[in-house]
């Protein structure tokens, strides 16, 4: 089973698609995560296209917004491509089965984070800060 979990922050927005096959039309909510390796002058960032399909990207792409943490888990693959000058190239891609918000949007990537103030109270036994609606 190929089945990874990967812990970052959005380097850009997410982007909300509709894609038409044989089976009718369905969502997928593509983003990138930058996941760091190492430390101190060894610090590396690793980036990872991501994935997320149906009523999930519908419902979570207003949340994925550039510099949220998160933690998401699905399964990976590299594609080995060459670039435009013919240098090898490689892409580390994610098919989202698994999202988890974590922590705050960082303060200078725009708008003021949600703060749990803004949504309801959460129902008895559920996680406080994170809306109702959304489905995970």
């Amino acid at each position: 089973m190929n089945n990874h979990t990967f812990c970052g922050r959005l380097g850009r927005d997410a982007e909300l698609k509709s894609v038409t096959s044989s089976q009718g039309a369905t969502s997928v909510c593509n983003f990138s995560v930058a996941v760091d390796d190492g430390y101190g002058e060894r610090k590396t960032t690793i980036w990872i296209s991501c994935a997320l399909w149906g009523k999930r990207a519908d419902a979570l792409n207003q949340y994925l917004k550039k510099g949220q943490q998160v933690v998401i888990s699905g399964a990976s693959n590299v594609r080995a491509y060459a670039g435009n000058d013919g240098s090898p190239r490689a892409e580390m891609t994610c098919r989202v089965a698994e999202l988890d918000l974590v922590g705050q949007r960082n303060e200078t990537s725009g708008s003021a984070p949600a703060t749990p103030a803004e949504f309801p109270g959460p129902p008895s036994g559920e996680p406080a800060g994170i809306p109702p609606d959304v489905p995970f």
